[in-house]
């Protein structure tokens, strides 16, 4: 027991230390945040973090002053061997403590829900990042659809664009490479020459999402939106069913327009012009109403995306 306590088990926590960090940084890079969780995150986080972090840094100096610091110089000072002994002992023991009850504490908060790290916030609505990276995930295409399993690496910037009662709708610039072609799992188990030619489906892109928002549940993607570079024509690969269209919008130099105030007017500096072509594509499951100008509210209702109350009195909000 000595033998592996002493001996084996510094090895193997040095092996899980260097090892995990590699597999965070390769699989799990969004959940990299200059955040501090103990700041952002539940009371219980408060209190683990600051404790499991003071703690190993004593533990580690204490470490560093056994092994490097000889016993002539702790002498030197008055310290005897007694005190020396009772003093890393105190010390050892308080620290030892702080370390082990904190790494619980996180470890416990890191088995709950990922969407309840504030990382994952997005127009003030907890979660909505995490529920997008999903939904491209599982659905999105890069490059015309040459990079056919994208992943969602990280977010530059993301900003909320239009906010109506209801709805809003959210710019999301990201970067993404490809978990096939671009040195995935796949690519593990092939010849070093061929991984290497496969890496080329990586970038920025932009996207915009439309979400439901309502009082009495949280925010829910409902929509994907997308849009050409002014004076373009959308293209139409389903015909007449992929239906393109745009809106008046107030402009400031090459900045994307935005939705004139209330009474149809601009702000200061900006100019009413006919906004570049759009088409939404909501998650209906239904050619008919999928690319619909407007929320088509029935078929949302029907797959349970709006809430029961907004459903039973449609009249009541109508635009969602």
């Amino acid at each position: 027991m000595s033998l592996f306590l002493w001996v084996i088990f510094p090895y193997v926590c040095l092996t899980i230390f260097v090892v995990g960090h590699y597999w965070r940084y390769r699989y799990d890079k969004f959940g990299w945040t200059t955040r501090s969780s103990q700041l952002y995150e539940s009371r219980l986080l408060r209190i683990g973090s600051p404790m499991f972090h003071f703690g190993i840094l004593v533990v580690f100096l204490g470490h560093v002053m056994g092994l490097g610091v000889p016993k002539s110089w702790t002498a030197a000072v008055g310290i005897s061997e007694g005190l020396y002994h009772l003093m890393a002992v105190t010390l050892g023991a308080v620290a030892g403590f702080c370390t082990v009850v904190g790494l619980a504490i996180l470890g416990f908060g890191a088995c709950g829900d990922p969407r309840d790290n504030p990382v994952w916030t997005l127009g003030g609505e907890p979660g909505l990042l995490f529920t997008i990276k999903q939904y491209y995930e599982l659905n999105a295409l890069e490059e015309g659809g040459r990079c056919k399993a994208p992943l969602l690496e990280g977010v530059s910037r993301s900003r909320v664009v239009e906010d109506e009662p209801g709805r809003f709708e959210v710019d999301l610039a990201y970067y993404y490479r490809d978990m096939i072609r671009d040195g995935g799992d796949d690519c593990d188990r092939l010849p070093n020459a061929g991984c290497r030619a496969l890496r080329e489906c990586r970038g920025f892109a932009e996207r915009s999402f439309v979400v439901a928002r309502e009082a009495d549940r949280p925010a829910v993607l409902v929509g994907a939106m997308y849009s050409v570079q002014r004076g373009e024509r959308g293209p139409t690969p389903g015909g007449p069913i992929t239906r393109w269209h745009s809106h008046v919008v107030c402009i400031v130099g090459q900045k994307r327009g935005l939705k004139p105030r209330a009474n149809g007017t601009c702000p200061p500096k900006a100019t009413a012009s006919q906004g570049s072509e759009m088409m939404h594509v909501w998650f209906t499951n239904d050619l008919r109403s999928a690319f619909a100008i407007g929320a088509p509210e029935p078929e949302l209702c029907r797959l349970g995306l709006l809430s029961s109350a907004f459903c039973r009195n449609p009249g009541s909000r109508r635009g969602m």
